[in-house]
């Protein structure tokens, strides 16, 4: 009889250790006391967190991740589809007022609200035409800018490029010319932008023709590396 109980008392203690085991939430205002799905040590599946702030629904990688409910400790909620902990897709905002409620409701990227109807893709490239990659990152937040920056092999020129022509739809030409940069500021979305200039293939010292044309969709900052 003692091997079974021995065997039993082992069971019990290692579910009572496995259960003890702290589930790991990734946002610093929901961590205090999580109730839910766990996977590998943080919160995945579907769970309730309590901290500063409160969130119920879909977790991943510690992460609030798919549909959910977070409540602020300001009384604000959002319901709707989150990514990563920011709110990414369809959702609905309620705005605690002096006079009530407001409520917004659409779509969000990037923990942004963008309007009302989807926007299919944050931006499109066009044209390429002599460049060797060109990434656009978007960086969200209310200020409505363009930077570009220059690079070659990987690395940031020291200046901007021969015969630099650009043509774009809004906003103001904030440009100090520091390095390589061009900057843009107060601009409207979309945005559409097309830069030409010179540049020199890599391996003979031959000017070729570059050309870039592209369009970013969602407002907020923006960084556009060009490489040639």
């Amino acid at each position: 009889m003692k091997k079974p109980i021995i065997l039993l008392f082992a069971l019990v203690l290692t579910f009572s250790l496995n259960a003890q085991k702290p589930c790991k939430v990734q946002i610093a205002d929901l961590r205090g006391e999580y109730t839910g799905d766990c996977k590998k040590g943080k919160a995945h599946g579907i769970g309730t967190s309590k901290g500063l702030d409160t969130y119920t629904g879909e977790w991943k990688k510690g992460f609030p991740s798919g549909q959910g409910k977070y409540t602020y400790a300001n009384g604000d909620v959002f319901e709707g589809e989150y990514k990563r902990g920011q709110r990414q897709g369809k959702g609905r905002f309620y705005k605690k007022r002096v006079d009530g409620i407001a409520v917004t409701e659409g779509y969000w990227e990037s923990g942004m609200y963008v309007g009302d109807k989807p926007i299919p893709v944050k931006y499109t490239v066009t044209r390429s035409n002599g460049i060797d990659r060109i990434r656009c990152s978007y960086m969200g937040g209310d200020e409505n800018t363009v930077l570009i920056k220059f690079t070659q092999n990987g690395r940031e020129r020291t200046s901007i490029p021969e015969d630099l022509r650009e043509s774009y739809s809004s906003g103001t030409d904030a440009n100090e010319t520091t390095g390589s940069r061009l900057k843009y500021v107060n601009v409207n979305y979309p945005f559409h932008m097309s830069i030409s200039f010179s540049g020199y293939y890599k391996m003979v010292n031959q000017k070729k023709n570059c050309e870039v044309v592209f369009d970013l969709n969602l407002p907020g900052k923006w960084e556009i590396i060009i490489d040639y």
